[in-house]
């Protein structure tokens, strides 16, 4: 079920080396302009088709970010996911 972080909770999760899939919901060109330490692309209408190949198992904790608060594609990319 989705559920929102905060900035600092998922710093906290990357800084830790917690055990989880971060996920940039935004396009490949943003992407590959920047991202953050460890996060893999996948835009929300690719998730259908790649999702099975960057997440390990239904069981894995995955963070899914885009841009700000204003940008809904993490939110349509995690409703994907689940």
């Amino acid at each position: 079920m989705p559920h929102h972080i905060a900035r600092d909770e998922l710093w906290a999760k990357i800084t830790r080396g917690d055990d989880f899939v971060l996920i940039e919901a935004l396009a490949p060109a943003t992407y590959a302009y920047g991202h953050l330490p460890g996060a893999l692309n996948l835009p929300p209408d690719d998730v259908k088709r790649r999702a099975f190949e960057l997440i390990p198992s239904r069981d894995t904790t995955v963070v899914v970010y885009c841009a700000n608060r204003g940008c809904h594609a993490s939110t349509h990319a995690a409703n994907e996911l689940t």
